[in-house]
């Protein structure tokens, strides 16, 4: 599969879940099977963790069809970085996608300068530069 065609079949896998009229495909027993011998995704995507964002539904693919990295806010640091290299050089996926998304607990936690506690503010120290020059060239921008 070359990278257009991957893009393509995520844009028709999302044509269809925005209808109402996904298929669900790869996720019966044989798929199971066929994927518990390896995995051949096309396509490698870092999202986010929000559970209002599930990818392989948003596309409309099933199991070893997407080869996902999740983390809060879509940031990357060397593991998720580790994790995209593996699904390109590794799996070999033809393409890799930045899947974001409105309303992000992570970056609206960064823009509003909200209390955060525990390792969260080691995950959100690499938003803060996005939104610094967000605001720099957008000063109009809010929350």
């Amino acid at each position: 599969m070359t990278p257009d065609q991957a893009l393509e079949a995520l844009k028709a896998g999302n044509d269809r879940f925005v209808t109402g009229t996904s298929l669900f495909p790869h996720l019966d027993r044989k798929r199971r099977y066929e994927t518990a011998k390896g995995q051949t995704p096309f396509v490698t995507v870092i999202g986010c963790s929000d559970s209002r964002v599930p990818i392989e539904a948003l596309f409309d693919q099933g199991i070893g069809d997407v080869f996902v990295i999740r983390v809060a806010g879509n940031v990357c640091d060397t593991d998720e970085i580790g994790s995209i290299e593996y699904g390109v050089d590794h799996l070999g996926t033809p393409l890799m996608v930045v899947l974001g998304h409105e309303s992000c607990g992570a970056v609206t936690a960064v823009v509003k300068d909200a209390e955060i506690h525990g390792s969260i503010p080691k995950l959100v120290d690499n938003i803060g530069p996005a939104v610094a020059t967000a605001r720099k060239f957008h000063p109009s921008l809010t929350p």
